[in-house]
């Protein structure tokens, strides 16, 4: 509930980036017969991506590997700064690939559009999955990513409506993005500097096992 509560100012306000990035997108799939079909296939490659996050989360910072997690923390501010002075994290052509499953008929072609859409390059995306590696936590991480596809879903049916206009802004969410990355960023640093013995630990209650870093 922590993490869900943490992330959940971006889930809401990504609405705002998703419909600005992916609402041209969602546009073209407007008058296709399975079109909800694309949403159940990012639900379930957003819930997986979280989960697998979450588990290599575990793997690494959960087994005494301070580095790396000196190393997160450094890509989480990274990717809070790029929400101001992009920087491209594009490593393949999507368009490519959508291309080729949007011409084919019927529901599955659709389902695999939507779960390969987890590897469009999106900031924000990146900032919610690097995240959600810091819970450690396999379920906590599914769960997230489920949370995190839902939540967005609704900017992604209303462009699929939206014809003529899609020209909302995006500086709220950018805020939002920036200052959640910026935060899960320090902690995982610190957590890193705290595993080295540079720092000491943060302990929020020893009763009950809470630990900031």
């Amino acid at each position: 509930m922590t993490w869900f509560l943490a992330l959940l100012p971006l889930y809401i306000t990504g609405n705002l980036h998703c419909f600005g990035m992916c609402g041209p997108l969602m546009m073209t799939l407007a008058k296709h017969p399975f079109r909800n079909y694309y949403l159940w296939g990012r639900l379930a490659s957003y819930s997986l991506v979280g989960g697998l996050s979450g588990f290599f989360g575990l793997l690494v910072l959960g087994n005494g590997f301070p580095l790396l997690s000196l190393i997160l923390g450094s890509f989480l501010i990274l990717l809070a700064i790029s929400q101001f002075y992009p920087i491209n994290f594009e490593i393949f052509r999507i368009d490519k690939l959508f291309l080729t499953f949007y011409k084919r008929h019927g529901a599955p072609p659709l389902f695999i559009l939507g779960f390969i859409s987890v590897l469009i390059p999106c900031g924000q995306t990146l900032i919610v999955f690097a995240t959600l590696a810091l819970s450690e936590s396999f379920w906590v991480g599914l769960l997230n990513g489920a949370a995190f596809a839902l939540f967005t879903s609704p900017s992604l049916m209303f462009a699929m409506r939206a014809q003529n206009w899609l020209s909302l802004s995006s500086a709220t969410p950018k805020w939002i993005a920036f200052f959640t990355a910026l935060l899960a960023g320090l902690i995982s640093i610190l957590h890193g500097l705290a595993e080295l013995n540079v720092i000491n630990h943060f302990v929020l209650s020893n009763r009950f096992h809470i630990i900031l870093w």
